[in-house]
């Protein structure tokens, strides 16, 4: 998962006010030296150029040169490279002693590394993106503007290892004389490798800065790429919304639930006070199911709880202001499956919660949730197949309720079953599975609720 892909040994929590105090001191000293080594290292070499400059004549009489000039031009004398090793050694050091204090900070979960990001200088801030990238751009805790700057930075390195990647599956597919089993995970490895291309020149086309914020970009992540997108800053926003996509969803078709998260913006921004603002976002950091043979099955909702609910802890963290922001969190399909197991193990730090076209939550009563029943939400579509994707497991609930009157499905009772204990959000009763970004009703439905207007 984005949110942790660094494995670090536990340390101790942020550093007391006086440690940090001289840390920072220290800091700014290193800083200045470094200025100053530079500025005389760059005198250094402007006064040899000019006197070269000034011997004009006879400086063309003595031989190489041609060699002296570029000699002061590179700036390769011993003493201007000892003074540039110098500063460059101290730079290092000073990038590393920053570094040390993120990954003392990380144990102690997003409150801690938000408490340690805002204690650091804009250099130091722009030190640890600049050297380190993707540990920055994939920690909770990190402001969405520092997460953004930072994975944007690394996006062009991904593409090129998708490309080298497609060109060695390309050549095994042609040359490598794979046969049967072998040869079909070759191409479905081209197939992955190709639409997770396509994902990132899609997300690079609809990334527009300051609107769109890149809050995690992994592009092999389980083969197919994950990444979170944020339309709008969460930590600026009074009304924040996260969607968590089901079964078959990687890197190829992120846009594509951007771009419902938009359409649910549009309705909400209409929906609020001037004045509001409001952020929608698309997490995809986990390892969906590729088919419905593991949509039927728990373990990709087990590997994905722990995460989703480190990043909806990371959104309260580092949200600006000292009033809390409204969110809520939304899952479709699987998704709901996901957030569901979030909710009851380690909580969805949210307001609100949300399933669209669920296969079950993995309980069977919204109160088991750590948000209270009245703000648990359900919706089915009327022709969204998900009853026949999604039977009990056990044969002998097939067409049938369970003993409590409920509807039961894969993980549980139906969630937008009145037994279910939540509200029911209205869906369109022509509606299909992945229908609810396109019916008016649904789509009021989920803005209303993001802004506390249900």
């Amino acid at each position: 998962m984005l949110g942790s892909r660094i494995i670090l040994e536990p340390g101790p929590g942020p550093l007391p006010p006086e440690e940090n105090e001289r840390q920072q001191k220290a800091f700014q000293e290193v800083k200045t030296t470094i200025k100053e080594a530079r500025e005389k290292e760059r005198a250094a070499h402007e006064t040899l150029m000019a006197r070269l400059d000034g011997s004009g004549e006879s400086l063309r009489s003595i031989g190489k040169a041609a060699e002296w000039s570029r000699a002061a031009e590179h700036a390769t004398s011993p003493a201007a490279t000892a003074l540039a090793s110098v500063a460059l050694a101290m730079e290092e050091r000073v990038t590393h002693s920053t570094r040390a204090m993120f990954e003392k900070a990380m144990p102690g979960g997003p409150a801690s590394v938000s408490a340690m990001w805002s204690s650091l200088s804009s250099a130091q801030k722009q030190d640890l993106i600049s050297s380190y990238p993707q540990m920055v751009g994939s920690t909770n805790g990190v402001s969405a503007i520092h997460r953004d700057q930072a994975n944007r930075s690394i996006l062009a390195g991904q593409r090129s290892q998708l490309v080298s990647e497609l060109k060695a599956a390309n050549y095994m597919i042609k040359h490598g004389g794979a046969k049967g089993m072998e040869l079909t995970q070759h191409m479905r490895r081209r197939d992955e490798l190709e639409q997770a291309l396509e994902g990132i020149d899609k997300l690079e086309n609809n990334l527009t800065p300051g609107e769109k914020f890149l809050l995690g970009i992994d592009s092999t992540a389980g083969g197919r790429g994950q990444v979170i997108v944020a339309s709008g800053n969460p930590d600026t926003a009074d009304n924040t919304m996260t969607l968590v996509p089901g079964t078959f969803h990687d890197l190829g078709d992120a846009t594509d639930y951007v771009a419902r998260n938009d359409k649910m913006l549009e309705r909400a921004d209409a929906m609020s006070s001037p004045g509001t603002e409001n952020a929608a976002i698309m997490w995809g950091d986990y390892n969906s199911p590729i088919n419905l043979g593991e949509a039927a099955l728990s373990f990709s909702a087990e590997g994905a709880h722990e995460d989703l609910t480190e990043f909806q802890e990371g959104l309260r963290a580092t949200h600006e202001g000292d009033t809390r922001s409204h969110n809520t969190i939304t899952g479709h399909s699987y998704g709901s499956t996901v957030v569901g197991y979030a909710g009851r193990e380690g909580g969805v730090h949210a307001d609100e919660m949300i399933f669209l076209g669920s296969p079950g939550t993995g309980v069977d009563h919204a109160e088991q949730f750590d948000v209270p029943n009245d703000h648990v939400w359900g919706g089915t579509a009327g022709n969204d197949p998900i009853d026949k994707f999604a039977p009990p497991p056990s044969p002998l609930h097939w067409g049938l309720d369970w003993a409590s009157g409920g509807d039961t499905h894969r993980f549980g009772t139906d969630p937008s079953d009145p037994s279910f204990g939540g509200n029911i959000l209205p869906t369109d009763p022509n509606g299909g599975h992945s229908d609810y970004w396109k019916q008016q009703e649904s789509l009021d439905g989920m803005a209303e609720v993001m802004v506390g207007k249900r």
